[in-house]
């Protein structure tokens, strides 16, 4: 079990040189790599160290402290997350909360890492066909992102997954191709982080060539996915820089008969992309 320090501190954040804080503030508590955080109504920081060998709180950058639900046991709430083990009798997937190299900090169930937004790891591949990428619109029942187009397969890695299992298993389960070729998935290219208020993830990227007698066997979960197809990787980056409302992009998304015709992307998606284009940029 992690040694939880009692390491209390108190702080206005605006009273120390070289920190800036988040905005808006809110009460909450959310888990990062080895620290947990919770920010008070008034705008008070109170952390706890979950190792004695880590940073004090003067290294960290405050920005990467996200809020979450509030809850009234700063402490008991941390004790119930140290001191959970898993059991044969957990029927839910259980996920590995990591620090920020990927090493395991303490398994969980999937839903209190999405509670706590804590870091996580997953795969993220984009599918490929010659000079076209495989993109699909989630359904319009979706609880978030309804509705809104994506060009990345991907998922959350099991606990002691390693993500190029996650990547292949992804492919077989979104996408329902029944023994994805492990020679068509690429070598790891690269690792990038995603952090937003709702998503803390270190995504391992894959290309997945997509042979053209495979992409007949494509079969999508309407319950997820509404519309799937090839896109130009060309129209993709105008589309994305482009208005939600654009008539050209509106028009070709009708022409490929997307059901819900409007340029929104998911934005953990774009994120990943931009990552992306940096990637390909810096290995021309």
């Amino acid at each position: 079990m992690l040694e939880l320090l009692l390491f209390a501190i108190v702080l206005n954040p605006n009273l120390i040189s070289g920190l800036t804080t988040p905005t808006p503030m809110s009460s909450g508590i959310t888990l990062i790599s080895d620290y947990a955080c919770r920010i008070s109504p008034e705008t008070k920081f109170e952390v706890r160290r979950l190792n004695p060998s880590l940073p004090n709180l003067h290294a960290l950058d405050l920005n990467n402290f996200l809020t979450l639900t509030p809850t009234s046991d700063f402490d008991s709430t941390l004790a119930s997350i140290l001191n959970y083990e898993p059991s044969d009798a957990d029927a839910e997937e259980l996920v590995d909360w990591v620090d920020s190299q990927s090493n395991k900090v303490k398994t969980l169930p999937r839903s209190m890492i999405h509670k706590y937004n804590a870091l996580h790891s997953g795969a993220g591949i984009l599918p490929v066909k010659f000079e076209h990428i495989y993109c699909h619109q989630r359904s319009a029942n979706k609880r978030i992102f309804p509705s809104m187009l994506d060009m990345f397969v991907g998922g959350v890695s099991e606990s002691g997954e390693p993500s190029r299992t996650t990547a292949l298993r992804e492919m077989a389960e979104e996408l329902n191709l029944q023994a994805p070729s492990p020679t068509s998935l690429s070598p790891k290219l690269f690792t990038t982080t995603i952090t937003t208020s709702y998503n803390r993830c270190i995504v391992d990227c894959y290309k997945y060539d997509i042979d053209p007698s495979e992409a007949e066997d494509i079969v999508l979960q309407e319950s997820e996915v509404q519309w799937g197809g090839f896109i130009k990787s060309s129209f993709i980056k105008t589309a994305i820089t482009s208005p939600p409302s654009d008539p050209t992009i509106i028009q070709k998304l009708k022409d490929l008969n997307v059901p819900t015709p409007i340029n929104e992307w998911v934005p953990d998606g774009l994120l990943v992309w931009e990552a992306w284009t940096s990637f390909e940029n810096n290995n021309k």
